[in-house]
């Protein structure tokens, strides 16, 4: 999904960006999670994410992008293979899939560079 913020000024890649959603597809609409490192930054659009507060808004497209199982046969074996950050897309489907009920199996393989 994006997230557009307004009065970014100055930030060469503009005023959005794009993130993987955190919280799985089950959840009400009313929020979704995504995540990102909160550091000081030279960047003027993560210095204004950063500063977001409770109530705070923002322009929100999507979600966008086709990676879920939906398709897949029920009793489908699935495998993801993650590193970093990119863990986000994948606990969202791991969780979308434990609260609708399934019983598919899936492998997690992750890896990090510190635990």
């Amino acid at each position: 999904m994006k997230v557009v913020l307004d009065g970014v000024v100055g930030d060469p890649r503009g005023n959005q960006r794009e993130f993987s959603i955190f919280s799985p597809a089950t959840r009400s609409a009313e929020y979704i999670n995504i995540t990102t490192t909160i550091e000081p930054s030279d960047s003027p659009y993560k210095n204004k994410l950063n500063s977001l507060k409770p109530g705070d808004q923002a322009t929100v497209i999507g979600p966008l992008g086709k990676f879920t199982l939906n398709g897949l046969n029920d009793d489908a074996e699935v495998v993801l293979i993650a590193g970093g950050i990119g863990i986000t897309p994948f606990r969202s489907i791991i969780l979308t899939e434990l609260a609708s009920g399934s019983s598919r199996r899936i492998t997690l393989i992750y890896s990090a560079r510190t635990p």
